[in-house]
């Protein structure tokens, strides 16, 4: 389904805010509406959290709360809907950790999944590794700490990984190369993460944009980096890296 879709013009609004009913609340009332394929609510004031009636949207396949005031965790019943490719969120204030669950979920077709500028913290599960039908992912400007999960390589079909802005520490895991579809971005950048550019990361010869800025790499840039081809933004800044400057003839 074309996300350009104007819903807001074709199906009436939403009842997302609390009702007074005694047996029933907003979110069994979403519930009820089975038909719904694309459901955008970005852009607006909306607060409280999550409506677990999404997760009974049985022909949902587009989902966005970008852009509002919402809290609480990700529910993990929204899952329950294996119809869905788009589940954005991003710019809320939601916490807690991504549930681990989501992986789990054989028959989910998610392809789009921003939670980026939000609250949340913990690990990055390595279940979103089963999340195979990926082509975006970004988690940035959270507070989730721990590695960067080897299952993230398991992500063949990624277009674009970012996860900038967060508390990651460690060595990134040679799976990274695995991500030879990825072609618009990978953002590792203001994080803590540590060790030497590995040598996988020439496998990203799909690659246009790479920013592993501001974190605590050290070594030397790797001669390999002339294997991405296709490469035409590489931010290697504020980290400690020694050695001689690459020779131009490394970069292209």
């Amino acid at each position: 389904m074309d996300p350009r879709f104007d819903w807001a013009t074709q199906v009436p609004p939403i009842p997302f805010a609390q009702q007074q009913h005694a047996d029933r609340d907003s979110s069994n009332s979403i519930s009820n509406l089975q038909n719904l394929v694309i459901v955008r609510l970005d852009g607006n004031n909306f607060k409280g959290n999550i409506p677990d009636g999404f997760g009974a949207l049985k022909q949902l396949e587009f989902l966005s709360l970008s852009r509002n005031q919402l809290t609480g965790k990700i529910p993990s019943t929204w899952a329950l809907n294996s119809r869905i490719t788009d589940f954005l969120i991003n710019d809320n204030q939601i916490s807690g950790n991504i549930p681990s669950d989501l992986g789990n979920l054989k028959e989910l077709r998610l392809f789009y999944l921003d939670i980026s500028n939000n609250h949340l913290s913990g690990k990055i599960p390595g279940e979103v590794g089963q999340l195979t039908t990926l082509q975006f992912l970004h988690l940035s400007h959270n507070k989730l700490a721990g590695n960067v999960p080897e299952e993230i390589g398991n992500l063949n079909r990624l277009l674009s990984l970012n996860l900038g802005y967060n508390r990651l520490k460690g060595e990134v895991p040679d799976s990274i190369g695995n991500l030879n579809s990825a072609e618009y971005l990978i953002d590792l950048s203001n994080n803590l993460l540590s060790g030497a550019i590995k040598p996988s990361f020439g496998g990203l010869t799909n690659l246009e944009r790479l920013d592993l800025s501001r974190n605590k790499f050290t070594g030397t840039i790797p001669a390999n980096v002339c294997e991405m081809v296709a490469i035409i933004d590489i931010d290697f800044s504020s980290n400690k890296f020694s050695g001689v400057v690459p020779k131009p003839d490394v970069w292209w």
